[in-house]
């Protein structure tokens, strides 16, 4: 296993993005489809602004902190059989699902 590092903006409040990070009807949208774990497979602890979510094959362990304007900073720390990129992959697939939530929310 290795461990790798993503930071990325998400344009929604620290809440939204945790509530999205720990909602088991949307991980499927998100994190099983990158990591390969079945969405029944992923366990949550929530301790804010820190999400640890574990999985058979891994854990990722994000923290969420606002960056002003209804906007938050998520730094993911990796750790899985995946490629180097697969944190900005993870970061960027739960940005679009927390997107896709305020659309049609």
């Amino acid at each position: 296993m290795q461990t790798v590092e993503a930071v990325r903006g998400v344009a929604a409040l620290p809440e939204v993005v945790a509530n999205t990070v720990t909602d088991p009807d949307q991980v499927r949208g998100w994190l099983t489809d990158v990591v390969g774990a079945g969405a029944d497979e992923v366990r949550c602890e929530t301790d804010l602004p820190d999400v640890a979510v574990d999985w058979p094959g891994g854990r990722a362990l994000f923290t969420i902190t606002g960056s002003g304007a209804g906007a938050s900073r998520v730094v993911l720390r990796l750790t899985w059989s995946g490629g180097e990129d697969s944190a900005t992959r993870v970061l960027d697939a739960l940005a679009d699902r927390v997107e896709e939530n305020l659309t049609t929310g």
